[in-house]
């Protein structure tokens, strides 16, 4: 417990809020970077067509599809072009992860972009 806790201020410290609730646990972590964190829906049965991710960084929270496309929330302007660009190197596992997520069939970590 301990080492969770420093862990958890850790991070707090490098400017990455964890917020760890009911509501998140469906929404798995994909990827993290520069503070970023990146997460997906698990949509067994879910009422979304449009193929989304749900990115975070500090307070701010924005919803986009993989094209780059912003559906909901808004992203500083610098956090936004590394969130398009990661997006745009792994589309192909972000729709991988769609069809595996809207299956109830799980999900993989994908690289964190360096």
């Amino acid at each position: 417990m301990y080492c969770f806790f420093v862990w958890q201020l850790m991070l707090y410290f490098a400017g990455v809020n964890i917020i760890i609730n009911e509501e998140k646990t469906s929404m798995p972590a994909i990827s993290m970077f520069y503070g970023i964190i990146i997460r997906m829906q698990s949509e067994k049965g879910g009422k979304h067509n449009t193929p989304h991710l749900h990115a975070v960084y500090d307070e701010h929270e924005v919803v986009m599809d993989f094209t780059g496309k912003i559906l909901e929330g808004s992203f500083p302007s610098k956090q936004l072009k590394l969130l398009t660009a990661w997006t745009a190197l792994h589309e192909d596992e972000l729709n991988a992860n769609w069809i595996l997520l809207s299956a109830g069939d799980g999900y993989f970590k994908i690289e964190p972009l360096r």
